[in-house]
């Protein structure tokens, strides 16, 4: 008998017996697999049959198994004796049983059962075969083809397309069907890791090491869902996988497909704790990963602490922060990158008369109630009326296991624990978070975006009525953005302006805010603009000019050049973000534009043209005044001159915005900036909060 030794998924050393009869796709009763003999599906892709790992002593264990054929590198995809391997090969043998289960043991008939298919005896029939799928999947069926047992119903640590992971009602709290990681290279036995839904609540997908909850996905926002994943290969192929949530009366669960021609792509859980989805490549001959979760500490569970969230939506590298209304508890601790202790409240909660704050595009937090509660108002009172319920969710699940579509509550008390930013994800929340100092507010009241705070804010308390963001009106569609008409933005300019002129000079200290963008500036009912989360904020002392970080936190795209690449900030790191806003109110385009590497260059490049007066957003053309538009942009252009001492003080701003002027400078030609890598120059993206401490950035250029 000959031995063939190749490499597997793990890079562990193999030895597999060679298959001197390759059989056809199936096992009948009188047609036993021994060890030399494989099955193979009928495309050829799969074969089942027995392997041995280098690693086990000798006699060699001998597991039975489905592997890729036909590669040059090994990849076992399924195991069936993982805990209890064969140590005597010479008269092992996989049969059928008088009762028609698939049976493996070390004798002929009368030896010691290693591993059976177990199916209850009135389900079997005499004639009963098995099939060996081209899905890589092994069945065992009654002669009217009823599915008796499927080894996809008994993953070992591989996903494979078509194949299922997820629960069956009616099963164990401990039942489900889930991946279960290899001990080690080369040593299929079971491993630590496991990875399926979470079968206490049916609604969320774990990774746990032992009964230790690793990483989580948020609760499940609908019943079904549909989804096109592209992932780019090294060679510069794209590899598309289209994902299925499904439930139904008996069921809940997840499964890929691939499109036609798409033959080696899996999802694997590996020895080390790791989910990835990767895929054959013929140039390295080699498996390439093109995904992998947990890809980075914030999104590990809990790694946030209590009351904080793991921004996913920044990219590329997401950040801890605290929810709306907390404060880290250790600010300190918070700055130099570690997080355990999570956030503590700004103004404590006074019971049952705080109201909710919506924080929409959430992956939710864990440890929550269920409530099958009929709308969202009544979620709302549920959670209302309970004095220590501090959060709640909620979303229809479509045709689920209780048939129909069902309204999905969910109830927090106490803590809130491992919480993400997800944006508009399939599988996003809004959030609904108690805060005190909030009005009492029903979820309609909730549901309109509309809810009073008091801020204290250096010692003072202001009344502040807050509608919705002003990114809401001016990064979506026309339809948004053409409620604000020309003389609304102008205001909301003046008072943003006015607003960080107070901060920077009228205020008894000076405030840096270090994160003003559309996304933190408030509209009241009245279309009044507020400066929000202060979060990022510094203090500078009466002589204090300008500071330096190691930590630089922030939005690109509105942060300053020499905030980004030194870390020095100042009253003119918020005027250049104030610059960036102000062409976006204008113009009502994001940061980047077509063409251009951002909207600062492009809007630089059409007022040196002297065509200004094309810049301003279509939806404003017939009610703008023309001279407005013309000032704001060569403020805007001002504000954002590489040089800082080049930039106006905000007092400067405000006077030009509401007195008009004749006699401004011209500004210099802008800054921008690009970051590299070995492969890779590009723009730096937006919304990215990025730590010096945590991330290289090479190569830095002021262009």
């Amino acid at each position: 008998m000959g031995w063939l030794s190749l490499t597997c998924c793990t890079a562990a050393l193999i030895l597999v017996f060679l298959p001197l009869d390759a059989s056809d796709d199936r096992l009948v009763p009188g047609k036993p697999l021994s060890p030399g003999t494989t099955i193979v599906s009928d495309d050829g892709q799969f074969a089942f049959g027995f392997f041995s790992p280098s690693n086990t002593s000798t006699p060699a264990s001998l597991y039975l198994g489905i592997w890729y054929n036909g590669l040059p590198e090994l990849t076992i995809v399924w195991v069936a004796n993982r805990e209890t391997p064969a140590t005597n090969g010479t008269a092992l043998m996989l049969s059928f049983t008088n009762t028609s289960n698939l049976v493996l043991s070390d004798g002929d008939g009368g030896g010691r059962v290693i591993w059976t298919t177990d199916v209850a005896a009135a389900m079997t029939t005499s004639s009963s075969e098995a099939l060996f799928l081209n899905t890589g999947s092994l069945i065992l069926r009654s002669p009217n083809g009823t599915m008796l047992w499927q080894s996809s119903d008994n993953l070992s640590d591989t996903l494979l397309a078509g194949m299922k992971l997820g629960i069956k009602y009616g099963e164990s709290a401990t039942g489900g069907n889930r991946l279960v990681s290899w001990k080690g290279p080369g040593d299929p036995s079971p491993g630590p890791f496991s990875y399926g839904i979470d079968p206490n609540t049916f609604l969320q997908i774990f990774l746990w090491d032992r009964a230790r909850p690793v990483a989580r996905l948020g609760p499940w926002t609908g019943s079904m869902f549909r989804s096109e994943r592209e992932y780019l290969g090294a060679n510069g192929s794209n590899v598309i996988i289209y994902l299925d949530v499904v439930g139904n009366e008996n069921e809940v669960y997840v499964t890929y497909s691939l499109p036609d021609g798409t033959r080696t792509t899996r999802e694997v859980l590996t020895y080390s704790g790791e989910v990835q989805i990767q895929s054959w490549n013929n140039r390295t001959r080699a498996w390439e990963v093109l995904n992998q979760w947990p890809s980075i500490k914030c999104n590990q569970y809990g790694y946030c602490g209590p009351y904080g969230y793991c921004d996913e939506s920044v990219v590329p590298i997401p950040t801890c922060k605290c929810l709306d209304g907390f404060e880290p508890a250790d600010m300190e601790e918070w700055d130099d990158g570690r997080f355990s202790a999570g956030c503590r409240r700004k103004v404590a909660l006074r019971g049952c008369s705080d109201g909710f704050l919506a924080l929409p595009g959430m992956k939710s937090p864990d440890r929550f109630k269920f409530v099958a509660s009929g709308t969202a108002e009544e979620c709302a009172a549920e959670c209302s009326r309970n004095c220590s319920c501090v959060a709640y969710a909620y979303a229809i699940l479509g045709s689920s296991r209780f048939g129909g579509d069902v309204p999905r509550c969910l109830l927090w008390s106490g803590e809130l624990v491992d919480t993400g930013k997800i944006g508009t994800d399939a599988g996003s929340d809004t959030l609904y978070l108690r805060l005190g100092g909030l009005g009492a507010s029903s979820g309609k009241r909730a549901k309109s975006s509309v809810v009073r705070i008091v801020l204290p804010v250096l010692g003072s308390s202001f009344v502040v009525l807050i509608c919705i963001s002003l990114a809401w009106f001016i990064i979506k569609d026309n339809a948004r953005k053409s409620l604000l008409d020309w003389t609304t933005r102008f205001k909301i300019i003046k008072g943003v302006a006015r607003g960080l002129m107070y901060l920077h000079q009228d205020s008894r200290l000076t405030i840096i805010h270090r994160d003003l963008k559309a996304g933190n500036v408030l509209l009241d009912a009245e279309m009044r603009p507020k400066i929000a989360d202060f979060g990022m904020a510094r203090i500078f002392g009466d002589d204090q000019q300008n500071a330096n970080t190691q930590r630089v936190v922030g939005t690109y795209g509105y942060m300053a050049p020499e905030y980004a690449m030194e870390g020095i900030f100042s009253t003119k790191s918020d005027v250049y973000s104030f610059g960036v806003l102000l062409l976006e109110v204008v113009t009502g385009t994001r940061r980047s534009t077509m063409g251009f590497p951002s909207l600062i260059v492009y809007s630089w490049n059409v007022w040196r043209e002297g065509k200004t007066e094309q810049l301003a957003d279509s939806s404003v053309m017939e009610t703008c005044s023309p001279d407005e538009v013309l000032l704001c942009i060569h403020v805007a252009l001002l504000c954002v001159q590489d040089n800082p001492e080049d930039r106006p003080l905000m007092a400067s701003v405000v006077s030009i915005l509401e007195n008009g002027s004749t006699s401004l400078p011209a500004p210099s030609c802008p800054a921008y900036f690009t970051r590299r890598n070995t492969e890779t120059e590009e723009l730096f993206r937006d919304d990215i909060q990025n730590s010096a401490n945590s991330v290289t950035l090479t190569e830095i250029e002021g262009r």
